[in-house]
């Protein structure tokens, strides 16, 4: 029989090493090597099969090369009842040790009634790791309800210690499940208190049927050292996603070939410290790529450079402020209820007017289409009418510019998660193509981000997908798209553009990302503001098509009443107030008459403080807040204009303390 080694690679996905072909065995993952075929006519069906996992059954890897590659059932044809084509098989005398039991371990039902047991046999193999190698062999068996009888074929499969992970489940109100490769790691964890379990037949072996064990569970799963290991890592999260409601993967990358949770802990005190370590820095969301082979690269060129007049080049399209471009994807980051949906309708508004109803520098009226996905019409129409109130629209600065669409009427979902992994909804893509395109939509704002796709959100390979997605449209149609996005859980800290929720890919992704603070209540004292809650302000934080802006632009949230008893937020532009609006040069000389002399302080802690000079001079009161920051704020300001500096004195202890004198005179 005639057999290509090529041919024999490509029909196992392998690869031609020499005289050998190496191939992924049955069960495992593409980018494995658990096989190694050596091609040879003498030998029983023209070729000879090594399984290099110990779980692997030699038989099976025989009857799983010759369907793969095509080739017929094989037949003995003995000559001489001991020898076929020349090779001999008169039996030898045992030249290793035979096997060892090292362990047994038991798969009990949910009930405790006993169903298969596994036997970790080894025996010393001076071929491997330099003497110190080991063979290893896993057979099982099943209980037949008195004895154990050789064999597991039919048996139905749970996972090991179903008891245990029913109970520890049960008795946590946020279960996270470690899945490791073997038996005797999942015992080592579950002597720790952590919920663990495997599945028998070891890496790359998984079941359907044990899926419904880990339903809404967070599951990490152990990604052993070794190509096993990894493509274990990708059958299990395959099968898992859409189960469990979170995958994550513990990798031992870091250490050396074939290592595993076993050789991070000690068996000792302490072990429970380094299981924590190990998950805090080294655990990370699955992914559909977890366990590919990488494709090789597809062919490409280098271009080289052509000089050209800069003069020439076609300008940015700026659409709106230096947030919004044509082709590009922008990002606004706010948390809930500041007022990020009210201002996108501001923005809507300014640009399908052509107004800059909100402060920001807007061209010629465009087209926009402003895609809400949770609330309802009638809510997005209240907004929208009260807006107009507000800046005195008329219907004829909108015109039929302005496109609004709710995610309660119609759904929008950009992408998916499947049992193969993430992917992009290509119809969707095209009918955004196609309304954009229909409708000459200059601008695209959807809001909110999460809503509009329905992959994990911590999945950085999957959101960039989503977020390179609408760049794509945004290129396709020439348009400027928005993306609005919730943040995480701040705890009263500073909003930028690293606060986004989930996924970094998508802050990566956008030409410019925005970040809305709410005005704090230090703040709020400062401006002199009744509720500084009404008050927001927006900074770009990542411009990489625009110099960054050095101060905030804020906002406040003005209440307009429709006339049917609604009251509504409407977001208007707010200036911070200057604490010189109200000063004269004639007021700056009283003042440095005032301290001339006087030794005054420049603390506002002190009794002598020269605030308290000023404020007499200014007709304030300095017992208020908001007095005693704007009288900070001018000394701050004359000080650092020449009109006032600073001073030192003696005081009665000898001690230097800071005053303020006359500078330079006004």
């Amino acid at each position: 029989m005639n057999i290509s080694p090529s041919g024999l690679a490509k029909a196992l996905g392998g690869e031609v090493r020499g005289n050998q072909v190496l191939a992924p065995g049955p069960g495992h993952s593409p980018a494995d090597r658990s096989l190694s075929i050596l091609v040879d006519d003498r030998a029983p069906g023209g070729f000879i099969v090594n399984a290099f996992s110990p779980r692997d059954d030699a038989i099976e890897c025989r009857d799983y090369v010759r369907e793969k590659a095509g080739l017929p059932d094989w037949e003995p044809q003995r000559a001489n009842g001991n020898t076929h084509s020349g090779y001999d098989f008169t039996p030898q005398p045992a030249t290793q040790e035979p096997f060892r039991l090292i362990e047994s371990y038991i798969y009990h039902d949910a009930d405790g009634t006993p169903l298969r047991k596994v036997d970790r046999k080894e025996r010393p193999n001076p071929r491997k790791r330099n003497g110190k190698g080991k063979d290893k062999s896993f057979p099982q068996s099943h209980w037949d309800g008195q004895h154990w009888v050789s064999g597991a074929t039919g048996v139905k499969h749970v996972p090991y210690r179903l008891p245990d992970l029913l109970r520890m489940r049960a008795e946590v109100a946020h279960d996270v499940i470690h899945l490791t490769e073997g038996e005797r790691h999942a015992d080592r964890l579950i002597e720790l208190g952590i919920i663990a379990t495997c599945c028998d037949g070891g890496a790359a072996k998984w079941y359907p049927e044990l899926n419904q064990y880990f339903e809404g569970a967070t599951v990490i799963i152990h990604e052993d050292n070794d190509a096993s290991g990894r493509g274990h890592v990708r059958k299990v999260g395959e099968s898992l996603l859409g189960t469990a409601e979170e995958l994550r993967v513990l990798t031992f990358r870091d250490l050396a070939e074939g290592a595993d949770i076993l050789d991070v802990l000690q068996g000792a005190e302490g072990d429970l410290n380094r299981l924590g370590e190990r998950v805090e820095k080294h655990c990370r969301p699955w992914s559909p790529d977890d366990g590919k082979q990488e494709d090789a690269p597809k062919g490409f060129k280098a271009t080289p450079y052509s000089w050209i007049d800069p003069r020439t080049i076609t300008p940015r399209q700026w659409v709106y402020g230096h947030h919004l471009i044509r082709k590009f994807l922008s990002v606004t980051v706010s948390p809930g209820g500041v007022g990020k949906t009210s201002k996108a309708i501001g923005d809507a508004l300014a640009m399908v007017s052509g107004k800059p109803l909100l402060g920001q520098w807007v061209g010629s009226p465009v087209r926009v289409w402003l895609w809400n996905l949770e609330d309802p019409r009638d809510e997005l129409e209240r907004r929208i009418q009260a807006a107009a109130m507000q800046y005195g629209l008329a219907p004829a600065d909108i015109g039929d510019r302005l496109f609004i669409d709710t995610g309660r009427e119609q759904a929008l979902c950009t992408a998916e998660t499947t049992s193969k992994g993430a992917r992009v909804l290509r119809p969707t893509i095209e009918n955004l193509v196609t309304e954009i395109k229909g409708n000459k939509i200059d601008v695209l704002i959807v809001d909110p981000f999460v809503s509009s796709h329905q992959v994990a959100e911590n999945d950085n390979p999957a959101i960039d997908m989503v977020a390179k997605e609408w760049g794509k449209i945004a290129d396709r149609t020439n348009c400027a798209i928005e993306l609005i996005h919730h943040t995480r859980k701040l705890s009263g800290d500073e909003v930028t553009s690293e606060s986004s929720r989930g996924a970094v890919a998508l802050i990566s992704a956008a030409r410019d990302v925005q970040a809305i603070n709410r005005m704090t209540k230090e703040e709020g004292e400062k401006a002199g503001v009744d509720n500084h809650r009404a008050y927001f302000r927006v900074y770009s934080d990542k411009a990489n098509l625009a110099p960054p802006a050095d101060k905030s632009d804020w906002y406040k949230l003005e209440s307009v009443e429709l006339g049917n008893g609604d009251h509504v937020g409407v977001v208007v532009p707010w200036t911070w107030p200057d604490p010189f609006s109200d000063i004269t040069v004639a007021d700056l000389k009283a003042v440095q008459r005032a301290i001339d002399g006087k030794k005054l302080r420049e603390n506002s802690q002190a009794k002598d403080w020269a605030g308290l000079a000023i404020a007499e001079v200014l007709g304030l009161d300095p017992t208020e807040k908001t007095n005693r920051h704007k009288i900070s704020s001018c000394i701050k300001t004359w000080v650092a204009s020449g009109a006032l500096r600073r001073g030192e004195i003696e005081d009665e202890k000898g001690k230097k303390r800071p005053i303020l004198e006359v500078g330079e005179w006004a």
